[in-house]
């Protein structure tokens, strides 16, 4: 499944790519972006669960070379983890992360838009809130013991022009293509993989 998904992902970006064409004028964008995010995580053994609210922040470069086509950069501060149902227990993750995209946009001023391509992250900060009972779930007890996570990331949105810069909203989501617990034979998860979506929106400068 995971590798369907990447020759979904790279059939999309290599059609776009050899639709596309140069502008007569380049344009490149600084920006910030904030939002909200629910995540969880996709447990093998399955952990009936909810989700874990959290905050979506950060900055981005986007440049524009083509006609539909550009690229996308941006630095963020990111919030998943998962709720148990069973017990009460929830763990909140903040990772920093870095997603490569590519932009590929329809229309002329106001533009419908597609960010889609890898992400890496790496784990800042995990936070336990468990029930007043003793816990004895490996999940409840262990950190996590893969702190670099990677994964992809798609997002669609609407940017609306203000004078020389534009305002955008989006909505994306994450799917972790790593385990944040170990996954050999004799453990207990085989799969510990972090999902999250979110929305947000961004304010970009154009600088060119």
């Amino acid at each position: 499944m995971k590798n369907h998904f990447i020759n979904i992902i790279f059939l999309f970006v290599i059609t776009a790519s050899a639709n596309a064409q140069m502008l007569a004028k380049q344009e490149l964008y600084i920006g910030a972006t904030g939002g909200v995010a629910i995540a969880k995580v996709g447990f093998s053994p399955k952990i009936h669960q909810g989700f874990v609210t959290g905050i979506n922040a950060g900055g981005a470069f986007r440049y524009v070379t083509e006609k539909h086509f550009g690229m996308q950069l941006e630095l963020n501060i990111s919030q998943m983890g998962w709720k148990e149902d069973s017990t009460a227990f929830s763990k909140r993750l903040t990772y920093f992360e870095l997603p490569f995209m590519t932009h590929i946009y329809f229309g002329q001023k106001t533009r419908i838009f597609v960010n889609l391509g890898p992400q890496i992250g790496l784990l800042l900060h995990e936070q336990a809130d468990a029930p007043p009972e003793k816990n004895v779930e490996m999940q409840h007890t262990t950190p996590l013991q893969r702190k670099f996570d990677y994964g992809f990331v798609v997002g669609l949105g609407l940017c609306v022009p203000v004078k020389h810069n534009a305002i955008q909203i989006e909505i994306r989501g994450l799917y972790g293509m790593n385990d944040i617990y170990s996954n050999k034979k004799e453990d207990l998860y085989q799969r510990s993989n972090n999902m999250q979506a979110a929305v947000s929106l961004g304010w970009y400068f154009r600088v060119k």
